[in-house]
């Protein structure tokens, strides 16, 4: 009798034809070979020993041939030859297929099939369809035991619907059986077909989810149970959903980084030796992702392409570099944009300049929508005068520049400390401490009071400028941030040079008292 198995390694199935006889299974020679990449098959088991291999007469395209079939030992000994990396997978797929069909006396399939050939056309087409339930569920438990805790994106079918469509759930997990024992239990059916490993199983499933020729199948609710990972898909469409995931899986496995790495490595390695003997200066590498556009000359990285997506998910536009986002002739922002704003966005999941920012790989099409992370709304970061006001808030006592002022004159040791106190209700000795923009017009017009230097970066002591020479104070910043953007100089620097009282950009510098 003939019994088909699949045998899948590495996403990539193999047939194998199984003849059993007297309840003992004997594997096609050929196929074996072509499997583990043994090319001459017959000097391979020439002198194996009757035992090992046995020779049929069987009907093929080409007619009757002599075709050579292993038996459980000559297919053991045969791999055992192998140095493949497949080699030890499919001897133990060879132990699972031979205690499957000991345990069952005679394997249920090969007598379906040869019942099969008495039955009427109604009755074959139900033994076809048992046939590949019985198919879908032996690739199944396969599936499973080849992925068992390995960080995988799985394609899986839960029924077929009435339309002819099957209802497919593409998700990731690190616990395949784990994962799979709850959706049955959820849904009462759940059969995996297709598996990928990859290390980043998370960002390959939400790039599958986002890919427009899958997510237009969605079908989000099935028997009451809602999931944002179904689709209505028929043959072709699930053929296309599946060539997606082969074409762009290589991006989500560290593997073939580390490979490029060890390539480039030797490749380096090569270079310099051959340069050594020549005597030749070795030119350094030059990335792919590196460009001569600076105006001097030097490679200048380019990086993450950067998207900016509207609140509710929908891509907008991707930019090929972060400096593009800086450029007014690439996007019209409501705000001034700056690159660390751009990045802290695409780090913080906030809304900033009136998008949501990610980053996006450089090898992916502009056109690539990803999965947002909820949004998070920035603290409201209350900015300018902060006002004393009195017990029963009818008038203002005082006025400080900012909050961490305000702190300090009122014997708190931290801001956090007076925050606090505020978020509580209670009151500041009998006062109560509001920002000045939310006092309200009547009280501000009351207010006869003066109005402190406004904070700037939490910097608001003046800086005077003054003549090295004749100490002549030459001119008088509001702000320590703008003596730093006039004479491009760090913080650190200009607190150094007042503190030490030497000359910086060829002058010298004081606060106001």
């Amino acid at each position: 009798m003939d019994v088909l198995k699949t045998f899948v390694f590495d996403n990539t199935e193999h047939v194998v034809d199984i003849q059993v006889v007297d309840d003992k299974p004997m594997f096609k020679a050929d196929q074996i070979g072509k499997i583990i990449g043994l090319k001459q098959m017959r000097s391979s088991v020439r002198h194996f020993d009757r035992d090992e291999k046995v020779v049929q007469r069987m009907h093929t395209r080409g007619g009757e041939q002599d075709c050579t079939f292993l038996t459980e030992m000559g297919a053991y000994r045969l791999l055992m030859r192998s140095d493949k990396p497949m080699a030890r997978p499919f001897q133990k797929w060879v132990a699972h297929v031979i205690a499957t069909i000991r345990e069952t006396g005679k394997y249920e399939l090969s007598k379906q099939l040869d019942d099969l050939k008495g039955q009427n056309d109604n009755e074959k087409a139900d033994l076809v369809m048992h046939y590949k339930s019985q198919h879908e569920t032996e690739t199944h438990d396969v599936l499973l035991g080849g992925f068992a805790n390995k960080k995988v994106v799985y394609y899986g079918k839960i029924a077929d619907l009435e339309d002819g469509t099957s209802l497919i759930k593409i998700g990731s997990t690190a616990n395949i059986k784990q994962r799979v024992g709850s959706l049955r239990y959820g849904y009462g059916s759940f059969t995996v077909f297709r598996v990928f490993e990859c290390q980043e199983h998370n960002g390959f499933e939400k790039f599958l989810h986002q890919h427009v020729d899958i997510k237009r199948y969605k079908k989000p609710t099935y028997n009451g149970i809602v999931s944002t990972e179904t689709y209505a898909m028929n043959d072709g469409d699930l053929k296309r959903a599946i060539n997606i995931a082969i074409r762009n899986v290589v991006q989500y496995r560290r593997d073939t980084e580390q490979i490029r790495d060890i390539k480039e490595i030797v490749e380096d390695v090569v270079q310099a030796e051959v340069a050594k003997v020549l005597g030749e200066k070795r030119k350094a590498r030059v990335s792919e992702e590196a460009q001569h556009d600076s105006k001097r000359g030097h490679n200048t990285t380019l990086g993450s392409k950067i998207q900016i997506y509207a609140e509710d998910g929908g891509l907008v536009k991707t930019f090929n570099r972060l400096i593009d986002t800086l450029r007014n002739d690439q996007w019209q922002f409501d705000e001034k944009v700056y690159r660390a704003g751009v990045l802290k966005a695409c780090e913080g999941d906030f809304i900033y300049a009136g998008y949501r920012w990610m980053q996006l790989d450089r090898n992916l099409d502009d056109d690539t929508v990803q999965q947002l992370r909820p949004t998070i709304l920035k603290k409201n970061i209350h900015k300018g005068w902060v006002a004393l006001l009195s017990s029963d808030e009818s008038e203002v006592a005082e006025l400080y520049p900012d909050f961490k002022t305000a702190a300090e004159q009122n014997g708190f040791l931290s801001l956090g400390a007076l925050q606090k106190r505020r978020k509580k209700g209670d009151k500041i000795h009998g006062h109560v401490i509001r920002p000045w923009s939310e006092c309200g017009d009547e009280l501000q017009k009351l207010y006869r009071g003066t109005f402190p230097d406004k904070t700037i970066g939490g910097k608001h002591i003046r800086v005077l400028k003054m003549d090295p020479v004749t100490k002549e104070v030459l001119h008088e910043y509001e702000t320590i941030n703008e003596v730093m953007a006039k004479i491009r100089c760090a913080h650190r620097t200009l607190k150094s040079a007042i503190a030490k009282g030497v000359e910086l950009r060829g002058y010298l510098w004081k606060f106001a008292s």
